[in-house]
């Protein structure tokens, strides 16, 4: 059972009445998708994807971001991902990619985060613990980074428990310009479903891509793994990832109208 991503456009900023507010190239943006799915993105504001390890991502935006991410995922030899894409419409000109970056390194803000689980079919909280430390081996908590001027990139290591996954310390590798936020997390542990390791060290990649025009945004995020024992927690895994995206896009919604 899945939680379906739900567009807040009741309250999305209002746009200037004299601005005649521009609408997404999705033939460009996603030459990809067919015409049917480029509708169904255009009609609900968000599309999603599961992979698995012969397919590909296509709901990447722009045909450089697609070579370079579609090339990372390759890199790990993935058997198991998902994708979802977002459009929100908004008068986002006051807006820039300094707040936005700074909203998604506000990583001890993850803590007490929801999701659904489809295992026990109720929202639990997904972090337990959320926050930013010197390295895997000194898991001391450390400030949130800030980020001040473009164009900007950096790393940041994160130490996370989870209800499913356990305490693990990943790196995230980010980078900004004036219209793009590209964030890219790495495991450093494993990460274990109770006893059992299921993805191994440098084996799981998130993908959060942020498209900013003065009237929309395009969100984009993946997961993707070298899954072991695959034919056992192949949906659970789904699942998990699936939920995971929801949980963050709602995070991430939360702060940009707060």
């Amino acid at each position: 059972m899945f939680v379906a991503l739900s567009m807040i456009y009741s309250a999305s900023p209002i746009a200037n009445a004299e601005h005649e507010p521009s609408n997404p190239d999705l033939r460009v943006l996603f030459p990809l998708l067919d015409d049917s799915e480029r509708n169904v993105l255009q009609s609900k504001g968000e599309f999603s994807r599961f992979v698995s390890g012969e397919g590909d991502f296509i709901l990447i935006p722009g045909a450089e971001l697609q070579a370079e991410i579609a090339a990372d995922l390759r890199s790990i030899d993935y058997t198991i991902g998902v994708e979802v894409v977002n459009i929100i419409p908004g008068a986002f000109g006051d807006l820039s990619t300094v707040d936005l970056i700074n909203m998604l390194l506000e990583l001890s803000s993850l803590e007490g985060l929801e999701y659904f689980s489809a295992s026990k079919d109720k929202m639990r909280t997904l972090f337990v613990q959320s926050y930013a430390v010197d390295s895997e081996a000194d898991r001391t908590r450390i400030d949130d980074p800030i980020i001040d001027t473009l164009p900007a990139n950096g790393r940041v290591t994160i130490f996370q428990e989870d209800k499913v996954f356990g305490k693990n310390v990943s790196v995230i590798d980010f980078e900004a310009d004036s219209s793009t936020i590209h964030m890219i997390t790495m495991n450093l542990t494993t990460f274990s479903y109770g006893f059992v390791p299921i993805i191994l060290p440098e084996r799981l990649r998130l993908h959060i891509l942020l498209q900013k025009t003065d009237d929309y945004i395009i969100y984009y995020g993946n997961f993707a793994a070298r899954a072991l024992r695959i034919n056992l927690f192949k949906d659970r895994i789904h699942n998990s990832f699936y939920n995971r995206l929801v949980a963050l896009y709602g995070w991430f919604q939360s702060k940009l109208y707060k």
